[in-house]
């Protein structure tokens, strides 16, 4: 599965350290960086807090990269529930898997990074799923807000449908680090994105997808944030569950696919199956073999029945 490495980037920023009981509307701090279409930092803590969550939330109008930021936060907790997230309306240097960069105009998505533990030796074989879980608690948290997504391996947010004949819209990307801290899994959503305002023609908006009209980003994010939190608790507890769910979220599974490769080359053939260390099994049926996809971009060029 895709790694990279993290590095922190000093910046000032609003931060809430969440239990129970407490209240972020309270303090009369004011975030100087704040504005009238930004994302309320105060209402996403509070949102937390009401669905019993503990951990740190950090809220920024703009950084470089929120993975870059998350990076540096304290470690994780220990605890499978321990975990810090960091969300900015603007990134600047923002980047998606195989260091392509991130755009989203500002205030109509969501760039947030989750640093969770890694859980030591003894979760060794949880990590390379984390890239699946960090995919899977993203989708869960959009279905139940009534988008219609999916996820093209290992963990692209796309339509449960096509657009055109080939390639399916992309609502979000996502990009896991593993760092000396943790794991740090980035997260871009398109939620608002209208069609004049989409970096690339395959890009859509999560309320073009069905997401419940009047919802708020704020609402969106805080539950995206436990449903990441919630997957990866998973798949260090039960990952045979986690796969499973991942399976039946995978859209590349049964379509013919093509799968460009770190060195540039080209891999055809149909994606059969995920294997439990998360990487993509492709059947090339001319030569009897099926080949393990660890990591590639993959393009479906005819995509499975859904």
């Amino acid at each position: 599965m895709p790694w990279s490495s993290g590095r922190a980037v000093p910046l000032a920023a609003r931060s809430w350290h969440l239990h129970k009981g407490s209240d972020p509307y309270r303090s009369n701090v004011t975030d100087p960086h704040s504005s009238a279409d930004g994302l309320d930092g105060r209402l996403v803590a509070r949102l937390l807090v009401e669905r019993g969550a503990t951990g740190r939330i950090t809220v920024l109008a703009q950084c470089d990269s929120t993975n870059r930021v998350a990076a540096g936060l304290p470690p994780a907790s220990t605890e499978l529930s321990g975990w810090a997230a960091v969300a900015a309306d603007r990134q600047t240097a923002g980047r998606g898997r195989l260091d392509r960069q991130w755009q989203s105009p500002g205030a109509s998505g969501l760039m947030f990074s989750v640093l969770v533990d890694a859980g030591g030796p003894s979760a060794g074989g949880s990590v390379p799923l984390a890239p699946l879980a960090a995919g899977v608690g993203t989708v869960r948290a959009c279905r139940d807000h009534g988008a219609a997504v999916g996820l093209k391996w290992p963990n692209d947010v796309i339509a449960d449908g096509e657009r055109g004949p080939t390639q399916p819209w992309k609502a979000g990307g996502i990009l896991v680090e593993l760092v000396p801290r943790g794991i740090v899994m980035g997260v871009g959503l398109n939620v608002d994105l209208e069609p004049q305002q989409a970096p690339v023609p395959q890009a859509v908006g999560l309320r073009s997808l069905g997401l419940t009209p009047g919802l708020r980003r704020e609402e969106l994010l805080a539950d995206v944030v436990l449903g990441i939190v919630a997957a990866w608790a998973q798949a260090r507890r039960d990952r045979a569950a986690l796969l499973a769910e991942y399976r039946r979220l995978c859209r590349t599974v049964g379509a013919e696919v093509a799968v460009v490769r770190a060195d540039g080359s080209t891999l055809r053939g149909t994606a059969t199956a995920v294997d439990d260390d998360g990487h993509l099994l492709v059947a090339r049926p001319a030569e009897g073999r099926v080949e393990r996809v660890t990591v590639g971009d993959v393009v479906h060029l005819r995509s499975a029945r859904m």
